[in-house]
């Protein structure tokens, strides 16, 4: 890697040096570029943290102030390593340094005052939750065999053959898209709620990194051969966040894409070029640097540096440009004030196939966390959706 880098400085000096730059300037962007497309594309290993918990009891919990302990909304809020699990609701006070909230439940311990937390968008953690039947399954994925729940329909059948496949997006797992199986399971259809390659207990990717889509999907293309094993006819795939765009790519490169109904898509990177600018100015980087990270991810002489096989295609990733390769309706589900995706790539999309694409846009929800804020509204666009989505041809 030492020679690859030093090979990257070289070609960066030699244009530093055509544009009067100095060379040391050159390489320093460079390589924060390099180190900034890693960190994206490697599966996160540090447990993030919101706040700490200052006392607990009586149905509420006091939480150091913070942006996401202060947010309205109900949370799943988990203890260190996400070892201790608890389900907090409302805000009930909110002072100089604390937040009051509404304790639902404690579902797993360790959770005791002076534990730090994070505010985890999913609040259900196994659809058993939600009385649903579910059942545990192993997806052979092309890297190996990865957990799966397969939930039942609510008449204990799948009408028509109907399924949906659900996929949870970046740094998250499969209970992220649980929220959406009520709606989903009263339309008839029964639900597989996939992992993928780095997720905890599927295979890792050989490499360690994601693809951002570009290989999740053969991941999901294996969940639906394993339901048409079981009887599924056709199916609606539903992603969040990154896993909106793996079901993006899955329908653009899947042969299996012809018996997808629609897609349902919550906060998705709809064009991860516009989600790393976006980033990249919310901490303030220079557009050097982001110019950087992209020669990072796209350019073959940098896939050993970040640690990829094959370069990242970032305009096979947008989905705006290819919108005319999409042949089914989509339902996209978006917070005005997303914080970690830029909600103009999906207005775009909208705009680009207004036949196709129904975006619902919600206000102060943040990302994939609108269920949570808005429950009753983002269910019932989701049922909605559904009773109006026609089955392929």
């Amino acid at each position: 890697m030492t020679a690859d880098l030093s090979r990257a400085r070289g070609a960066f000096i030699a244009i530093g040096a055509l544009l009067g730059v100095s060379a040391m300037a050159v390489a320093g962007v460079v390589t924060k570029g390099v180190l900034i497309a890693r960190r994206v594309l490697t599966p996160p290993t540090e447990w993030a943290k919101d706040g700490a918990i200052v006392a607990i009891g009586d149905g509420q919990v006091t939480l150091t102030r913070s942006a996401m302990t202060e947010w309205p909304g109900r949370y799943g809020m988990f203890t260190k390593d996400d070892r201790g699990y608890a389900k907090v609701g409302d805000v009930i006070r909110i002072d100089e340094h604390t937040v009051t909230r509404e304790l639902v439940a404690i579902e797993d311990e360790p959770v005791r005052a002076g534990m730090a937390i994070r505010m985890g968008a999913a609040y259900y953690r196994d659809p058993r939750e939600l009385g649903f039947e579910t059942e545990d399954v192993a997806i052979h994925t092309p890297l190996g065999p990865a957990p799966a729940w397969l939930v039942s329909a609510a008449d204990d059948g799948t009408a028509d053959g109907a399924w949906a496949i659900l996929v949870h997006g970046r740094d998250a797992g499969r209970w992220e898209s649980i929220r959406a199986i009520p709606a989903i399971r009263a339309s008839g259809r029964s639900t597989l709620v996939v992992s993928y390659r780095n997720d905890p207990g599927a295979p890792p990717d050989p490499h360690g990194r994601y693809g951002l889509g570009l290989r999740e999907w053969e991941d999901v293309e294996a969940a639906m051969r394993f339901a048409l094993e079981r009887g599924a006819k056709r199916f609606v795939l539903g992603g969040w966040s990154m896993g909106g765009a793996t079901v993006l790519q899955l329908a653009q490169r899947s042969e299996l894409a012809r018996l997808v109904d629609g897609m349902l898509l919550d906060s998705p990177a709809v064009d991860w070029r516009a989600v790393l600018r976006y980033q990249g100015a919310i901490l303030g980087l220079t557009r050097a640097t982001m110019a950087a990270v992209e020669w990072a991810m796209t350019s073959r002489l940098a896939t050993r540096l970040v640690g990829q096989p094959a370069p990242i295609d970032l305009d096979a990733l947008d989905a705006v440009a290819n919108a005319r390769a999409f042949d089914v309706p989509l339902l996209v589900l978006f917070s005005e004030d997303d914080g970690v995706a830029p909600i103009a790539p999906a207005r775009a999309l909208a705009a680009a196939r207004p036949d196709l694409v129904e975006l619902r846009e919600f206000p102060g929800a943040r990302h994939v966390r609108i269920w949570n804020r808005y429950p009753d509204a983002y269910e019932s666009a989701i049922a909605d959706w559904l009773r109006r989505l026609p089955a392929r041809s």
